[in-house]
């Protein structure tokens, strides 16, 4: 026979403290998976989103492709960092399958659970500023000789990111627009920087 289980906990740790039977777990570890969370599989949303729906519109006796989440409403899930993983995603798309405009089987920002939408604004506001407006900026910075007032901007604006996505690198160059690795990459040569006494 065979046993199928799942943890979110460290069963390693629980053996050495005697939480966890340490015959039992060498039976029971065979094929160990470790999946990341979800906020660090961003592309699998949509797919995990589309098949919960076509689940949920089955269950509504509708035909599976009945239902589908505007632009708005995905780039929002997109954007969202999932703190209660696929369980939390699960539950958003069946609460929002409910509360769909039924005239069009759309789901909508407006039918996300709250929390999801507005992470999604506060997350799209840092985004606020163009490339053009950036160019712009610098152009006038050459003009009245302050060199330094892109460079300022572009730390506020990380900053920003950094406090609404709670320092996570991650969200916030996502929604800076940015790479991880440029935002990492930058805020080394930020530091570096100050720790030169700003030369």
């Amino acid at each position: 026979f065979r046993i199928l289980a799942a943890t979110n906990a460290d069963l390693g740790a629980a053996v050495e403290s005697g939480a966890f039977r340490a015959d039992l777990y060498y039976r029971i570890e065979g094929l160990k998976l470790t999946m990341p969370p979800l906020r660090d599989r961003p592309e699998d949303i949509r797919l995990l989103a589309e098949h919960f729906l076509g689940d949920n519109a089955v269950s509504m006796q509708l035909p599976a492709d009945a239902l589908r989440f505007t632009s708005e409403a995905m780039r929002a899930m997109e954007r969202y960092r999932w703190p209660g993983n696929v369980r939390e995603l699960r539950q958003a798309v069946h609460s929002s399958a409910v509360l769909r405009n039924l005239d069009t089987n759309e789901l909508g920002v407006d039918a996300l659970p709250e929390q999801i939408a507005t992470a999604a604004d506060r997350e799209a506001s840092i985004q606020g500023i163009d490339a053009s407006l950036l160019d712009r900026i610098a152009t006038v910075a050459d003009e009245i000789g302050a060199p330094d007032l892109l460079s300022e901007i572009r730390d506020h604006l990380t900053d920003r990111a950094l406090a609404t996505t709670e320092g996570k690198k991650r969200a916030a160059a996502r929604a800076l627009g940015m790479r991880e690795s440029t935002l990492r990459r930058q805020l080394k040569i930020r530091d570096k920087t100050k720790g030169d006494g700003g030369s």
